[in-house]
């Protein structure tokens, strides 16, 4: 079993809206903010430790084994955004292993960033050109783009809230902005979670994903729309799957339904979508 990824960094504020009204949902390390209702990891591990965890590609390595079932969703996912804009500049935040970047530089004029350099050496052998640090670099200082993806990044940063101020000074107006990020509307309601108060976030191991914060489909769109002035455009399925089982792809197209629906569902990864005004 991979090592535990130490707890080294305690909050007082909310990482999304920096209240200072939490408090301890799950013990021992998932907190609640009574402002804007995120999950959040607290105590944490810090900055520089989970940079070495990134860097050591494993996610990456596993990665390389999906190809197939990736080059599907990232087909979906460019699907998704062309029929909201089909060209211009397109910022993708965390690029990874860069394969989105070959479906999306067929219609835009893309620039990504990606912090773990494991990552970086994975797109650069597909010939991309990435920015190896973050948005808040001068690199993107008076850069504007018309679509600004983020694809299961959010819940990694360490302050998301402002991580989103700086993309939304990165968007341009008018601009469309697409944020996946895993969905634990559906762990939050299971029975065992429910009535025994049970943790359904596992510990952070070295190697394996590192999510610090949490979000629901009401989360992540009352902080958008209230505290950063966007638009909400659409809540969809964030198709996933690697494994695509006749029950699998049932489930999907019924969430799929339901948020079509409702703006909510449960399946395992949503992606919203969100414009800036054009004033």
């Amino acid at each position: 079993m991979k090592e535990i990824l130490k707890a080294t960094e305690t909050l007082q504020q909310c990482p999304l809206c920096a209240s200072s009204s939490f408090f301890t949902r799950f013990s021992p390390d998932i907190c609640k903010c009574r402002q804007c209702a995120i999950l959040f990891r607290n105590p944490r591990p810090n900055q520089a430790d989970i940079f070495r965890s990134y860097n050591q590609g494993a996610t990456f390595q596993q990665w390389q084994k999906e190809l197939e079932a990736r080059s599907f969703l990232w087909k979906k996912r460019l699907a998704l955004v062309s029929s909201y804009q089909q060209s211009g500049t397109l910022l993708d935040v965390g690029t990874g292993d860069g394969c989105f970047l070959n479906f999306a530089k067929k219609q835009f004029d893309v620039c990504a960033t990606e912090v773990s350099s494991a990552g970086i050496s994975y797109a650069k052998a597909l010939g991309h050109q990435v920015h190896e640090g973050t948005v808040f670099d001068s690199f993107f200082d008076n850069k504007k783009f018309d679509v600004i993806t983020i694809w299961h990044v959010l819940e990694h940063v360490d302050f998301p809230g402002e991580f989103l101020k700086r993309i939304k000074e990165l968007l341009a107006k008018g601009g469309f902005l697409f944020v996946a990020v895993p969905n634990e509307l559906g762990p939050l309601c299971r029975p065992k979670t429910i009535l025994m108060r049970s943790n359904p976030f596992p510990e952070l191991r070295v190697g394996e994903e590192i999510h610090l914060t949490h979000f629901t489909p009401h989360s992540l769109k009352n902080h958008l729309t209230k505290n950063l002035g966007f638009s909400f455009i659409s809540l969809k399925v964030d198709d996933v799957h690697v494994t695509r089982s006749h029950l699998k792809i049932f489930k999907t197209h019924l969430n799929s339904m339901l948020s079509s629906a409702l703006n909510t569902h449960f399946d395992d990864a949503m992606v919203s979508i969100f414009r800036l005004p054009l004033s």
